[in-house]
């Protein structure tokens, strides 16, 4: 018995230890510069850093932006912060079924992202957060179907090529390798595909016509720093989904 009260308190002592452990903030340690993960919502990432690159990796259902990067602003004279981003498109097909996505990628930016009082702030990029500037707001447009709206205006042409080829391959190949169990479970789908396949290509005139979305595939963020005896370094930030 007496013992198990020494083990128990041993315990007892260290469960402060171990919450502190748990709950310490992601950092990023660079040679000349320490980035801690402030303002993070209680989210944790994986963080991978080779040489002035790291690579951020959030866990599933979870994003990197809207997140606050912090340093010690003492040993620094300037610190600047920009930030690109590359959008791809989704093709959407039955509805249990993940999209598919396609070859076509476009980057937006760079543009300046705010750094105040050793923080650097990052736009967030989830459409359910609300609280903090957005990534399209960032980049100029006032929500993201307008964001979404420049890319139909500017390449729907390009991506509806890829979106047709992709779909009649796969609602042809549905058709003749699954029909019969299409027929038994969901035969609304035999109807998407018949429906599609009889369309005119020339009949497909927007995002919405050909069933696809465009989405955040890496945000890429440079960070410049003037340290206090003049040296001046770079560093890269990439964050992928």
């Amino acid at each position: 018995m007496h013992k198990f009260v020494i083990a128990l308190m041993i315990l007892v002592f260290q469960l402060p230890i171990f919450a502190q452990q748990a709950n310490d903030p992601d950092k990023i340690d660079f040679d000349g510069l320490t980035l801690t993960v402030c303002e993070a919502q209680g989210r944790k990432f994986e963080i991978k850093v080779n040489g002035s690159t790291a690579t951020v990796k959030a866990e599933p259902y979870e994003d990197f932006g809207g997140v606050t990067l912090c340093f010690n602003r003492d040993e620094f004279e300037m610190v600047e912060a920009f930030a690109t981003y590359e959008f791809g498109v989704k093709q959407y097909l039955f509805d249990e079924k993940p999209p598919a996505e396609l070859d076509f990628s476009r980057e937006l930016g760079p543009v300046a992202l705010e750094v105040e009082l050793g923080a650097i702030s990052l736009p967030h990029t989830l459409s359910n957060e609300q609280k903090m500037e957005s990534v399209h707001e960032r980049l100029g447009f006032g929500s993201f179907i307008e964001l979404e709206r420049e890319f139909q205006n500017n390449y729907l042409e390009e991506i509806a090529k890829d979106s047709i080829t992709k779909q009649k391959e796969f609602f042809s190949y549905q058709l003749k390798e699954n029909r019969k169990q299409l027929e038994e479970c969901c035969p609304e789908y035999i109807e998407q595909a018949e429906t599609f396949l009889g369309k005119d290509p020339s009949s497909f005139r927007s995002f919405r016509d050909l069933g696809v979305g465009v989405f955040r595939k890496k945000s890429t963020i440079e960070i410049r720093a003037e340290a206090t005896d003049g040296t001046i370094r770079t560093f890269k930030i990439i964050d992928s989904n």
